[in-house]
C-alpha cells in the first residue's frame, strides 16, 4: 500500500506543484485586494480629516475666575498631552457680545497656538501683546475695524461693578478652514427675511483674536456671569 501511494504521488506531482502554486497565487491576490482596500479607505478617511482641526474638545461653561486659573488650565493640559495618542492640546477662550445689529466673538489663543500657522496676514502685524486683537478680514464688519482702531466692551461681574475691555485692532487675517473650524466661526446668509438692500453674499461671523496669556485670562479672572448682564458668556476649549 505504500509503495502503492509513492507511486500515485511521484506520478501525480506536477498536479500537487500547480495546487500549490494556484493557492499561494490566490492568497496572495487576496492579500493585494486586502491591503489595496486598506491603503483605499486610509486616504478616503484622510482626505475628509483633511480639514478637520481636532479630534477633541472639552469644554467648561460659565466657569469662576480666579488667580489659580491659569495653572488649572495647564494642569489638565499637561494631563492631556500624556494620553497616549494625543500630540498636542492648547486652550481656546471664547466671550461672546450681542449688540442690536450683530455678534461680536472675542477669542483667546496662545502665543504659540498652532492657529496662527493657519491665518495669513492682509494687513497689520500678527504679534499679539495685552489689549491688542486681530480681526479676521472676511468677517461681516471688517471695514468697521481697520488696523489701529480702539474697540471698548464693557462687561459686568458678579457685583455687577462694569469693567471695560479696550483693544486695539493691530492686524487683520484670513483664516483658512483649520482656523474656521477650530474657532467655531459662522457665517452670516443674507438677504435676510424682509431685506430690500443689495445682495452682499455670505461673510463670516466678527472674531476678534486675542492673546490667551496676556489678554484673555486677565478679563476670565475677574469673575464674569451670564446672568449678571445677559449679555456675556465666556468658556474656555481645550483643543487635542
Amino acid at each position: 500500500m505504500l509503495s502503492y501511494a509513492l507511486k500515485r504521488i511521484s506520478r501525480s506531482w506536477k498536479l500537487f506543484a500547480a495546487l500549490a502554486l494556484g493557492m499561494t497565487l490566490a492568497a496572495t491576490f487576496f492579500g493585494g485586494i486586502n491591503v489595496a482596500a486598506d491603503t483605499v479607505g486610509k486616504q478616503a478617511l484622510d482626505a475628509q480629516l483633511a480639514n478637520t482641526p481636532v479630534d477633541m474638545q472639552l469644554r467648561a461653561f460659565y466657569i469662576g475666575g480666579d488667580t489659580a486659573l491659569n495653572s488649572s488650565v495647564q494642569g489638565l493640559i499637561s494631563n492631556l498631552q500624556k494620553i497616549d495618542g494625543v500630540a498636542y492640546a492648547e486652550p481656546i477662550g471664547t466671550a461672546t457680545v450681542f449688540n442690536a445689529s450683530s455678534s461680536t466673538t472675542v477669542t483667546g489663543i496662545q502665543g504659540a497656538s498652532v492657529l496662527y500657522q493657519h491665518m495669513t496676514l492682509v494687513s497689520g502685524r500678527k504679534t499679539l501683546h495685552a489689549n491688542e486683537t486681530l480681526i479676521n478680514s472676511d468677517s461681516q464688519q471688517a471695514q468697521n475695524f481697520p488696523v489701529n482702531r480702539r474697540i471698548t466692551y464693557t462687561l459686568y461681574t458678579n457685583a455687577s461693578r462694569k469693567y471695560n475691555v479696550t483693544l486695539t485692532v493691530v492686524g487683520s487675517v484670513n483664516l483658512d478652514t483649520v482656523a474656521v473650524n477650530t474657532l467655531g466661526t459662522g457665517y452670516y446668509y443674507q438677504p435676510f427675511p424682509g431685506y430690500t438692500g443689495p445682495v452682499t453674499g455670505i461673510k463670516q461671523a466678527n472674531i476678534l483674536i486675542v492673546s490667551w496669556e496676556q489678554t484673555f485670562l486677565p478679563v476670565l479672572a475677574k469673575n464674569y456671569s451670564i446672568t449678571s448682564s445677559g449679555n456675556v458668556s465666556r468658556l474656555y476649549t481645550m483643543s487635542a
